[in-house]
């Protein structure tokens, strides 16, 4: 293999595998193929090991290779704009690689290509074959997790006269079914290193049942029975189970729609939801919190 190329590094962490070596001559960090590392080459997906073809540009999402450098893994099951991005961003900044699955192949597109260090999975997570696919890809191309961000829900909101069967029973598919099949997935590898960490996303409707969220409050307080099992179980394994409940209207652009005159005082803004959540999973084990409310300042509750 003759020749070199270059693409754009990930920030904050630099290559010490054979092959690869930094690159300050044109004044910014770069990665520089220096020909001595043989791979199979991309995958469909762009995945490049090591230059197999000289002078082909990766882009900075496809910069990833098999993880031989210990690099931690956090897969965010459910990520798209507000939270899910903020996960996103606050695990990369801290040195982790980070899986991200979704339903909607576009939106997922659009965050790879924002967030480096951030790798995308089109995954239904009510769907256990194609759950366990992603899970198998992940541990195959980033190395196992050793967080786990659950973060999918659903917005079924309406009162006994408004809920049908099977928006009720989506609901729960989403919230509960989805939660235990995505844990199933990530204990092996957690048992096998005695640690781990999981982090369940909820909101108050997981203890207060409205009038209006007949389907979506069951969904929440079964998730939430659900990691409270999980945290008991697990946790004497040395797996961190937390619950987080988010009681409070998350800035994103769809929230300002609803509220429009509201101040930004009144939401919740992703960034420090995702600063409570990494502050979770680096909590030593002697001090371990289960449940952490989150609201804002003014919230009334």
């Amino acid at each position: 293999m003759s020749g070199a190329h270059r693409a754009q590094a990930i920030p904050r962490r630099d290559p010490q595998s054979p092959g690869l070596k930094l690159d300050t001559g044109t004044g910014r960090k770069s990665i520089t193929c220096t020909g001595q590392r043989e791979g199979p080459g991309p995958d469909d997906s762009g995945f490049c090991l090591c230059c197999p073809r000289p002078g082909r540009v990766i882009p900075r999402r496809s910069l990833m290779r098999p993880n031989t450098m210990n690099v931690p893994v956090c897969v965010i099951v459910g990520a798209g704009p507000g939270n899910g991005a903020a996960f996103a961003r606050r695990f990369t900044d801290a040195g982790y690689r980070v899986a991200l699955l979704a339903r909607d192949r576009a939106a997922l597109g659009t965050l790879e290509t924002e967030v480096a260090g951030t790798r995308s999975y089109v995954c239904d997570a009510t769907d256990t074959d194609a759950l366990g696919y992603a899970f198998t890809r992940i541990r195959e191309e980033l190395g196992p997790a050793e967080v786990l961000i659950y973060n999918a829900s659903t917005r079924q909101f309406g009162d006994i006269d408004a809920t049908d069967p099977a928006s009720f029973e989506l609901a729960w598919r989403v919230n509960a079914y989805g939660c235990l099949a995505a844990v199933k997935a990530v204990l092996p590898d957690m048992r096998k290193a005695g640690a781990g960490n999981i982090v369940v996303i909820g909101a108050t409707a997981s203890w207060k049942g409205a009038t209006d969220f007949v389907a979506f409050a069951s969904a929440k307080a079964a998730q939430r029975s659900l990691a409270q099992s999980l945290a008991r179980k697990l946790g004497p394994e040395g797996i961190h189970v937390a619950y987080v409940i988010i009681d409070a209207v998350v800035d994103m652009p769809a929230s300002r729609r609803m509220f429009p005159d509201r101040p930004k005082e009144f939401f919740a803004q992703p960034a420090d939801i995702a600063a409570s959540v990494f502050f979770l999973t680096q909590q030593a084990r002697s001090a371990w919190t289960f449940e952490l409310d989150l609201r804002p300042f003014g919230e009334h509750w």
